[in-house]
């Protein structure tokens, strides 16, 4: 059911649900369940079920075709001194079903180390490999510590690359020539250390009170891709290039890949200085943001936002539930630990609440 603004405001909530996404949906399903509990949901975005966009959500064949449209918030980072000064898009959903409208059909879980970092204590961890390490050091990040575990020389760490091999240029930076056929081996960076921040736009002092910022004014997005700790983020991604070629000179790829095209072989520069400056400036995004409102963990509101229950510190009333409470990315799509954020998100408002 939906209201006109003064009716909605008048309603009798138990529960009001800001943003209609992958996570808020799920929540406001799970707490309605109970007829006795008044649940409301606040969405930007329109709803896609009326199918008056040609089914360009609902038909699988069509993914993909949501970015940049009208369902897309069409965010972008400011320009990043660690990608050659480029801006990269952020594309978020402005629908109900949030950036899962969105999503390119992918559907996989982390390892259960992913979950597990999120709450043991990097204290336990020792003998990390010495560039991970000193970063750990410098920062004094306890999350930072739990990323250089991965690159111990005893430590089972999950794989820091995954690569994807696939038919198509998937590159927007090469263009194909005709009658050719090309294929990309795409490298995703599963565990970064690379962090940045998001914030509301700055207020113009002198028309605040004539044009205050609205729904509609961009966010500051500066994820400060390779730059600080990052910079290992780069130096990984660079070692992955090498082994990418040595995975394409290998049987049965050898007898199926001419040769490199991009970047194109030089026999001037060396390895490390092509793959380097290849990595600064034609690095994308996989999307799959998360952190911005964090879990304390042990320290507590000294590194993150909300607690283990996902209440936000020094607030009352108030949590959060979706990738944002996320200490540590995961090797894997986050959608499905979206949805069980939601549902575990839940199920704890429900349990406190029969405490009340």
């Amino acid at each position: 059911m939906t209201h006109r603004l003064h009716d909605f405001a008048a309603l009798g909530l138990d529960y009001l649900i800001i943003g209609g996404g992958t996570a808020g949906l799920a929540v406001a399903a799970r707490l309605s369940e109970d007829p006795q509990v008044q649940v409301g949901v606040v969405e930007a975005g329109p709803s896609a079920l009326n199918h008056e966009d040609g089914g360009v959500i609902t038909i699988p064949g069509r993914y993909g075709e949501t970015l940049g449209s009208a369902y897309d918030w069409q965010f972008a980072t400011v320009a990043q001194p660690g990608l050659g000064g480029r801006s990269l898009p952020w594309p978020r959903g402005r629908v109900l079903g949030g950036t899962s409208a969105l999503n390119f059909m992918a559907w996989n879980r982390g390892h259960r180390a992913d979950y597990d970092a999120w709450i043991v204590s990097p204290k336990e961890y020792a003998d990390l490999y010495t560039h991970a390490k000193s970063i750990a050091q410098k920062t004094g990040r306890p999350h930072d510590e739990l990323l250089a575990r991965q690159f111990s020389p005893d430590s089972k760490g999950r794989g820091q690359i995954e690569y994807l091999f696939d038919l198509g240029n998937w590159s927007p930076y090469f263009t194909s020539e005709p009658g050719k056929k090309y294929a990309t081996m795409l490298q995703m960076l599963q565990y970064p250390f690379s962090r940045g921040s998001i914030h509301i736009p700055p207020r113009n002092s002198e028309s605040a009170e004539t044009s205050p910022i609205t729904v509609d004014d961009k966010p500051v997005i500066d994820p400060q891709y390779f730059l600080g700790p990052g910079e290992i983020d780069r130096k990984i991604l660079a070692m992955a290039q090498r082994l990418t070629d040595r995975i394409c000179q290998t049987p049965p790829l050898t007898g199926l890949v001419q040769g490199r095209v991009f970047p194109p072989s030089d026999n001037i520069r060396s390895d490390d200085e092509t793959y380097g400056d290849f990595v600064s400036n034609y690095t994308i995004t996989d999307w799959h943001p998360i952190g911005t409102c964090a879990m304390g963990g042990r320290d507590g509101a000294q590194t993150g936002v909300v607690d283990e229950r996902l209440r936000v510190y020094g607030v009352r009333g108030l949590r959060v539930v979706d990738a944002s409470i996320m200490p540590l990315q995961v090797g894997a799509h986050i959608q499905a630990t979206v949805y069980a954020i939601a549902e575990k998100g839940a199920a704890m408002i429900q349990e406190d609440m029969l405490q009340v």
